[in-house]
């Protein structure tokens, strides 16, 4: 399985955990009940030993749920924080690609999406459709300093409209 498809992955598994956030007690305590009735029912624990298996149960679900939430976000990619770029006026090829891409600027290895993008912008300096904030002396690397307008510029004659760029694309 690509790094992709693992990130993606992780992503939906956790946006569809948050959305049963609320849910996890009442799973927890269902769960608890359940086990605790069936250890009554049975008679080896008698009933003290039942509520105790019954509390027992509903912690270890709640402690299980929120652990694979954790780790789900810890493992998911990170989102931009679009309004913070919004005033940003300069931006290295490495910034612009991953937020081009979606992605925050704290990754710390380029998932491919966003390398694809830095190739792109690298290309596009090459043959003279997006400018450089200073001249440079062979190929463009991700440090080298860009323009906002510039890059609005180049999504418009690729037709693309990224959301770092473009309010209206949120």
């Amino acid at each position: 399985m690509s790094e992709e498809s693992k990130l993606k992955l992780a992503d939906t598994l956790l946006s569809i955990l948050q959305k049963f956030d609320w849910i996890q007690p009442l799973i927890g305590a269902i769960g608890g009940i359940a086990l605790g009735l069936w250890s009554g029912v049975e008679g080896k624990l008698g009933t003290s030993g039942a509520i105790a298996m019954g509390l027992l149960t509903f912690a270890v679900v709640l402690w299980i749920f929120n652990s694979v939430v954790v780790f789900l976000k810890n493992h998911a990619s990170p989102k931009p924080e679009y309004e913070i770029w919004d005033q940003v006026q300069f931006l290295t090829l490495r910034q612009a690609a991953l937020l081009w891409a979606e992605m925050s600027v704290t990754v710390k290895v380029l998932p491919e999406p966003a390398y694809a993008r830095l190739r792109m912008l690298k290309e596009q300096i090459i043959v003279g459709a997006l400018e450089t904030l200073y001249d440079i002396a062979g190929e463009p690397d991700q440090n080298t300093l860009v323009t906002r307008e510039d890059l609005v510029k180049v999504a418009e004659e690729l037709r693309e409209r990224p959301r770092f760029l473009f309010v209206e694309s949120r």
